[in-house]
């Protein structure tokens, strides 16, 4: 369990893991059980980040601007890559599966792919900033949990679109019985976090991940790293224009 743990640790963040010599394929695959735990992980360390900050009085726009600049580093730009390559492929006017899977992997970046970083990093900003200070902590450990527990759905539903690739591995991973409790697990955790607005999120979230996904699949015949990563990226603005959006219907009606 624990190498599990540390094997999913070290795919999705720059956290320094050694695992020499004690990698095995079996468990990286099945490391995938554990990526709500690594969102929940990145969700304490930027929160206890913010109270840093906001003890120290440092000036908010600084603060929210750090907290996602500190993200992007602890994952190492992994989503905000796989952002970038399928904004390039899906909005390049291309139509043919082998076309777009062929932009998905060049490591270069067009005009689209800039775009879309920086629209997400500056939306990221703007929402981080508009959730009330009181509510900071939990709307970004939802963020970062929900968005990575999002990929326990595709991952079960769909295959991987090419022959081989970094992301195969954890395609067909899960069976119907833990995709089931993890889920569950999600939920509930959702719940103790923010009550029945982590469930509503949660209920979003899944739904937005499944038409986006379902609609790529469609395309591709599949799904690919870089898909994900986007979804993750996409789910994020998702969980904090949501989160926001209730807690301003709730002080209304206040």
């Amino acid at each position: 369990m624990i190498l599990n743990f540390l094997f999913a640790l070290q795919f999705l963040t720059i956290i320094p893991v050694k695992m020499s010599g004690l990698f095995n394929e079996e468990k990286l695959s099945q490391s995938v059980i554990y990526f709500p735990l690594i969102g929940i992980l990145l969700g304490l360390l930027l929160a206890g980040l913010n109270l840093i900050f906001s003890f120290f009085a440092v000036p908010m726009i600084l603060t929210n601007t750090a907290l996602v600049v500190t993200h992007i580093i602890l994952t190492g730009g992994l989503h905000l890559d796989g952002l970038a390559d399928t904004a390039d492929a899906f909005l390049s006017g291309k139509k043919e599966r082998e076309n777009l899977l062929e932009i998905l992997r060049d490591p270069h970046i067009g005009a689209m792919g800039v775009l879309s970083l920086i629209s997400v990093i500056l939306l990221k900003i703007a929402l981080v900033s508009s959730v009330d200070e009181s509510k900071k902590g939990i709307a970004i450990i939802l963020m970062c949990f929900l968005s990575r527990a999002a990929l326990i759905l595709p991952l079960y539903l769909f295959k991987y679109a090419r022959n081989e690739g970094k992301a195969k591995i954890f395609f067909g991973s899960l069976n119907i019985k833990k995709c089931i409790l993890l889920n569950t697990a999600v939920l509930l955790f959702s719940f103790l976090v923010a009550g029945w607005n982590g469930v509503f999120i949660f209920s979003a979230v899944v739904l937005c991940t499944y038409f986006f996904t379902l609609r790529i699949n469609k395309r591709l015949d599949g799904l690919t790293g870089d898909i994900l990563g986007a979804s993750v990226e996409l789910n994020e603005l998702l969980i904090l224009t949501v989160y926001f959006i209730l807690m301003k219907v709730r002080y209304l009606k206040r």
